[in-house]
């Protein structure tokens, strides 16, 4: 629209006690403390310890030449993470099994400073996320593992899993693979190289994986 975007910015915002929504994916984040800094062209997310239902975030991550990208409709950008937790609970994240539904609606021309955060909410509707993640514990209704570390991308209609590593039922569990995002499913594929684990307990754990003719009681 013709609006003046700086190609550099200086400064931080501190935060303590602060609430966020991801639009695209009607994901909330509570208790947010920590801080986002603008240096020339990037954006920086510092130490930001947030919470959402019983899961707890450390998170630190950049979007390298950000305000370059606004004005170039062609181009993605993509926000590189790096998170650790004390426990995680993947019922806390389902809303990222469905496809991306927000939009930033267009706002009256404000400020400088305003125009120029709207700009880069409307960027980050359709970025890509990059994760590194480490967590001591996880939960996925009756599943518990522990020591998990894992890299996976999120883009608009798929969750790709380069790499995971956890420890469950006495053994542990390499995996790999990818989840797509449609309309009535999410199709899934992985491969996984399981290691002196207690296959009844992971039967136990994902209630016999929908199907009865082999049944946790009835393996060892």
């Amino acid at each position: 629209d013709g609006s003046p975007i700086p190609k550099t910015l200086n400064g931080s915002f501190l935060m303590d006690s602060a609430a966020f929504t991801y639009l695209p994916r009607n994901f909330n984040l509570l208790n947010g403390k920590g801080k986002i800094r603008f240096s020339a062209g990037d954006m920086f997310i510092e130490d930001l310890h947030v919470n959402t239902g019983s899961t707890d975030l450390l998170m630190n991550g950049n979007m390298k030449n950000l305000l370059s990208l606004i004005d170039r409709n062609t181009s993605q950008l993509t926000l590189d993470w790096d998170i650790r937790s004390n426990r995680i609970n993947l019922n806390d994240f389902k809303v990222f099994l469905k496809k991306r539904t927000g939009s930033v609606s267009k706002k009256k021309k404000k400020a400088l400073l305003s125009e120029t955060l709207y700009q880069i909410t409307r960027l980050m509707e359709t970025s890509s996320m990059r994760l590194n993640l480490q967590a001591k514990q996880l939960n996925y209704k009756k599943f518990t593992a522990t020591g998990i570390r894992t890299s996976m991308q999120l883009d608009d209609d798929a969750i790709n899993m380069k790499s995971l590593v956890l420890e469950h039922a006495g053994g542990s569990i390499e995996a790999n693979g990818s989840l797509r995002n449609e309309t009535n499913s999410n199709p899934f594929s992985f491969k996984a190289t399981v290691r002196h684990v207690d296959v009844s307990k992971v039967f136990d754990a994902f209630n016999n994986f929908g199907q009865q003719a082999i049944a946790a009681k009835n393996i060892q």
